[in-house]
């Protein structure tokens, strides 16, 4: 008996051991597609659009992943719920998706709004350009709905496959089409993709988990229990949009945009490899919520200190290479050597690479749901960092929001979030 009990328990850590494999390794490719998508398609943007409406492109593309906060933490808040309590999951799901499709009407206005009024400099766009900002900015949060109803059975992996297959034929139609020059063309493309992609995670995410979309199901209170429950998730999103995609919004009211161009181009370039090495933090939400749900906090506290162990010493390797052979690499991909961009290429590395470090703590905070007051010390980050930036910007330029985000960054979140994981962690180590 003890023997057959033995053969289960190593079964059982195999399979979990080769699932986290398979969710890992796809979506190290999935982010390799979209790396590779990016570098090949930055450069030819630039060129064909011009210095000036890519500025403009960039700022609507953070524009749209700004707007992402409008999911207001419910996607993230659904995973935890699905992992934790099955029973609602028809509800909710419904409750959820007929909400964000009633935001999608209210967005529009919103948007026409921002773009009529200047507060998004946008010059010289058509009519419909935020009408598409708005479809895709609910696209994108259908999208993720879906992607959390899978990941909720621990399959992440399938919709990383679903995602690759996606980016490419985006690549595709706008390495095509970019040659017309026209940014409203690259949005409509985008939410064609965007569709399509809709489409197939709906139809895999019923196959994995059942479920009915109803007006039907549609509940207020259902509705106001899981804003609450997600309040801190929704804080949290607001923080980190603030933090990255707020500022470029704001630097674009200060700063030309040839500049502006430059600093979209040095982000791009480490967004790619913070996200990548970031994966491996990120695969583990829901392993790490089935820890919590079990009690096992000893483990995540070993789980945790392994996991910044290897991401601190992938960084140090990873920004040695970049500040060297990196930089010869990003001055080749575009086409820029004067001493602005190579100053923004540096200053921004330092960040970016405390950033990864610091992002180990913030997902197990997430997954943990111990977000509370990670949330509102991000939130006076993002304020810190935007107001800094608003002084330094008119003296310092470009630089100075980057010296900004630094200095807000290691005022709060960079020591605040990994101190307050393994206070929380020792305390119920004793408790249990």
């Amino acid at each position: 008996m003890r023997n057959w009990l033995t053969v289960k328990t190593f079964t059982s850590r195999l399979a979990l051991h080769t699932r986290y494999v398979s969710n890992l390794s796809f979506t190290f490719v999935s982010q390799a597609v979209t790396a590779l998508s990016a570098l090949i398609l930055t450069p030819m943007l630039v060129k064909e659009l011009g210095p000036q409406q890519f500025s403009i492109y960039g700022v609507i593309l953070n524009l749209i992943i700004f707007s992402s906060i409008f999911d207001f933490g419910l996607n993230t808040g659904l995973l935890r719920k699905l992992i934790h309590d099955i029973n609602e999951k028809e509800k909710l799901i419904s409750v959820m998706f007929f909400f964000y499709i009633f935001s999608f009407l209210l967005a529009i206005p919103f948007y026409i709004y921002l773009f009529n009024t200047g507060y998004v400099k946008v010059a010289n766009q058509e009519i419909f350009t935020p009408i598409f900002v708005a479809i895709i900015v609910v696209q994108n949060i259908l999208a993720v709905l879906f992607d959390v109803i899978i990941q909720s059975v621990n399959k992440i992996y399938v919709g990383k496959i679903i995602r690759i297959i996606r980016t490419l034929i985006e690549f595709t139609l706008l390495f095509i089409f970019c040659k017309k020059g026209s940014v409203i063309l690259l949005l409509m493309l985008t939410a064609s993709v965007n569709l399509l992609y809709l489409i197939t995670l709906f139809i895999y995410s019923k196959k994995e988990v059942n479920y009915t979309l109803s007006i039907q199901y549609f509940s207020w209170p259902t509705l106001r229990s899981h804003l609450y429950y997600c309040f801190w998730y929704f804080q949290s999103a607001i923080a980190s949009v603030m933090v990255f995609n707020a500022q470029i919004i704001l630097i674009s009211n200060f700063i030309d945009s040839v500049n502006v161009a430059k600093y979209l181009l040095v982000t791009k370039f480490y967004e790619i490899i913070g996200v990548g090495i970031a994966n491996f933090t990120i695969v583990l939400f829901p392993s790490l919520s089935n820890l919590q749900a079990q009690g096992n906090w000893l483990k995540l506290k070993q789980t945790f200190l392994s996991v910044v162990f290897r991401v601190s010493i992938m960084v140090i390797i990873i920004f040695a290479f970049i500040l060297t052979i990196g930089q010869k690499i990003f001055i080749y991909w575009s086409n820029y050597n004067d001493s602005l961009i190579l100053n923004l290429f540096q200053f921004y590395s330092v960040f970016v690479a405390i950033i990864i470090i610091e992002h180990v703590p913030t997902v197990f905070l997430s997954a943990l749901k111990l977000n509370k007051w990670p949330s509102m010390i991000a939130t006076i980050q993002g304020v810190l960092g935007l107001l800094i930036s608003y002084m330094l910007l008119p003296k310092y330029g470009i630089i100075g929001a980057i010296v900004a985000s630094l200095i807000s960054f290691v005022l709060t979140n960079c020591w605040f979030n990994p101190y307050y994981l393994i206070r929380s962690l020792n305390q119920k180590i004793k408790v249990y």
